[in-house]
């Protein structure tokens, strides 16, 4: 529970790890106190948000705990009777899998793109060396490709051939 001004009234947590600082640090201090920049503007923008519209939910931070850097989302909600100044109650949760999970996903979908990106320039370059200078900036988009080699096998000779490479210190 905190008021409009962000000081913070009650705190009810499950996880130490999750906490950015200690649980009896933050009765009594204002979120900015408590949370650096810009999550305190994040969390204050939401409180705001609920004090004019009643509710707020989905706003996102990132925030480095001692379990790691994590994702929390944040919901806003007026507290209803209440005799004293306005004050609201905060509910956040980690959402780091999620967010996880969308990064993953955005990053298989690159790599989609650029496969299919690959297998057009194969049908399109006329020679080998013109589809291996294709092929590496298409790589360099999605990976780090300081180092890149394209080896093949020489069936006749069974020897592994380099068409292509590039080596950048």
């Amino acid at each position: 529970e905190v008021g409009l001004d962000g000081q913070c009234y009650f705190f009810f947590f499950f996880a130490d790890e999750l906490l950015y600082a200690p649980s009896w640090d933050i009765i009594g201090k204002k979120i900015p106190e408590v949370v650096p920049e810009p999550v305190s503007t994040i969390v204050m923008s939401a409180i705001d948000e609920a004090n004019r519209q009643g509710l707020s939910f989905g706003k996102c931070y990132e925030l480095q705990v001692p379990k790691g850097l994590c994702w929390f989302e944040v919901s806003v909600s007026r507290k209803a009777g209440s005799t004293e100044e306005s004050r609201f109650i905060l509910l956040v949760r980690d959402i780091t899998t999620r967010k996880n999970a969308e990064e993953a996903l955005l990053r298989n979908n690159k790599i989609q793109i650029v496969l299919r990106e690959i297998a057009e320039a194969a049908g399109a370059c006329d020679s080998l060396n013109e589809l291996c200078a294709a092929i590496y900036p298409l790589v360099e988009g999605v990976l780090p490709a300081k180092n890149f080699h394209i080896n093949l096998l020489d069936e006749e000779n069974g020897q592994i051939v380099r068409p292509y490479g590039v080596d950048e210190v």
